[in-house]
Order: structure tokens, then sequence, then C-alpha cells
């Protein structure tokens, strides 16, 4: 025996000698007669209301999610060579989202239109399409060439040592073949 052992015996009887507390296993737990409904009740509004959530959620991904570059047409039918989208998200599937930007094949803008210089935060490119941006008007500055594909996120294109392409596009050249 150690010496703070009766000490510890008097002040905490449920507690051994070595340590252990001394617990009773709870008995089976019943539901009074009538509440086993009421419980099925509640399970199923719960099942419901994450149905309806998770349906919410996936209808607003699906809804945003970057085209594929096979599906670049615009409503007219012809071919496009980019489209740059002004918003994205932490979450790839709600990215390509907002505002939108089509480039036709051949496009050549050392100045983009109004209001979407420093704008794009994702973009995608077309079958056979190559997009090449510039951070600075009139083609100057920083250069970066996309191929065929998406980019969801242009803030994880890095543009030099400590930037990225998000919001940093100022003129760009598209071509297809």
């Amino acid at each position: 025996m150690w010496a703070g052992q009766d000490y510890a015996n008097e002040v905490c009887p449920a507690r051994r000698p070595w340590g252990r507390a001394i617990t009773s296993a709870p008995g089976p737990r019943t539901a009074p007669a009538g509440d086993t409904g009421r419980r099925r009740e509640v399970a199923a509004m719960l099942a419901l209301l994450v149905t309806l959530v998770l349906a919410l959620l996936g209808a607003r991904g699906a809804v945003a999610q970057c085209p594929s570059p096979a599906e670049l047409r615009p409503s007219n039918g012809t071919r496009l060579c980019a489209l740059l989208y002004a918003d994205d998200s932490p979450y790839y599937e709600q990215c390509c989202a907002g505002d939108v930007l089509e480039v036709l094949p051949g496009a050549d803008l050392p100045y983009l239109p109004s209001g979407w210089a420093g704008r794009a935060s994702s973009l995608v490119v077309g079958t056979r399409c190559e997009l090449t941006v510039w951070s600075r008007r009139a083609k100057e500055g920083k250069s970066r060439r996309f191929g065929a594909g998406a980019v969801p996120r242009l803030q994880e294109v890095r543009k030099g040592l400590f930037g990225d392409w998000n919001d940093a596009i100022r003129a760009l050249y598209c071509t297809c073949k």
C-alpha cells in the first residue's frame, strides 16, 4: 500500500487501489409504450429534411460546374475558343459562375471589354484551342498560355513568385486549330 491510498479510498470509495473506477453497466434501454411511433415520425422527418438539403446543394453545384471544353458552343451553334467567368468558389463544383465573357477563335484583345480587365476568376479553353493571357493591358507584363481544359480557380495558378492569375487577366489572344 502506498501512503495516500487510504485517503484516496476514503475520499473516493468508488475507486479501487489500482486507480480504475468501479462502474456498473447500464441496463437495457426500453422506450415507453407508444413512444416508438413518435420516434419513427421524427426519424422520417429528419430523413426527409436531409434529402431536401442534399438535393438543394446538389442542384446548386450542378448549375455552376465548369463546362467541358467540348461543350463550348454559344446559342447560335458556332465554336467558342474560351469562356472567362467572373466568380469562383472554394468548392470546385461551384466554380465557373457569374458573368461570362465569350471569346471567339482568333480573338486578339490587347484591351479587354469594359468591366472585364482584372475580373476573370475561372476559365475554360475549348478543344484544340490555346488561350494566351497577359497581366497588363496592351499585352505587357507577365504572360501565360492555357491549353484545352478548365481552370476552375485561377488563384491556384501561380504568376511569378508571389502572385496568382485570379483577377489578373488584362489582355488575351485565343487561337484554335
